[in-house]
């Protein structure tokens, strides 16, 4: 029960840790005069993804693939690896992204999570599955900036009033491009690029460490549960506490 109660403090640190660089990366947006306010679809193309799913997902990791699914459990803000792959056949005949590509996901359960944009920043072109939204900046330099504006606050909300569904959320190109986008200079757009990367580099380390001390705890726990199973430790006097269940 200890040990559960420590593995769910763990957990609660690592929630408010990325909440609390959420709040910083709203703060650098916020930071810098606003040289103009523009729509998403102003700054780059669109296109959707598809020609494969889940089922067509292999071990050879030669064809990089993302499913929708993997914005929301694989990735991060942004990734230059691809944790899927498909065979060749299905690679040549996908949507595929390149470096500087915004992915999103159209299908959520959740109208907080619909939408959510994963930057992707690798070389190698990736292809991308059905219920992807693909964003493509017409100027590369600043993807960056774009990537972070669709994770402030009014982004936030306009994917959340639009977003239509209850059980199952979906949204669309055409609403995607009607996000509002506030810009700062060029140079100021680098300089919040630079100090949100901190942010977030901070907060993984962090968050990496925890995460790891709550794999300690389980395995710990783990071996106290075969350890007492096995009779190597005696329970048969102990006064059993009051118990604290945690997922």
């Amino acid at each position: 029960s200890s040990i559960n109660k420590l593995i769910k403090t763990k957990k609660w640190q690592i929630n408010s840790y990325k909440e609390l660089a959420k709040a910083k990366i709203e703060s650098q947006l916020n930071n810098y005069p606003i040289e103009k306010n523009v729509l998403l679809k102003n700054l780059g193309m669109f296109f959707k993804g598809g020609g494969f799913s889940r089922k067509d997902l292999i071990e050879d990791n030669k064809y990089p693939a993302i499913l929708y699914g993997d914005i929301y459990t694989q990735y991060e803000y942004k990734t230059s690896t691809i944790n899927h792959f498909i065979d060749s056949d299905t690679y040549t005949a996908s949507r595929k992204i390149i470096n500087g590509d915004i992915v999103m996901a159209g299908t959520g359960e959740t109208k907080e999570e619909i939408g959510k944009p994963i930057l992707y920043t690798g070389n190698q072109m990736v292809a991308v599955g059905g219920d992807i939204i693909v964003f493509r900046p017409y100027k590369m330099g600043n993807a960056e900036y774009l990537l972070y504006q669709l994770y402030s606050q009014a982004a936030l909300k306009h994917r959340y009033i639009n977003g239509k569904g209850d059980i199952i959320v979906h949204i669309y190109p055409t609403t995607l491009g009607n996000t509002p986008i506030s810009l700062p200079s060029d140079s100021d757009q680098m300089k919040a690029v630079e100090k949100i990367n901190k942010i977030i580099s901070q907060t993984n380390k962090t968050t990496a460490l925890l995460i790891e001390e709550i794999t300690t705890l389980k395995e710990f726990k783990t071996r106290l549960i075969s350890d007492v199973v096995t009779g190597q430790i005696d329970v048969r006097n102990i006064e059993i506490p009051e118990y604290e269940y945690v997922d």
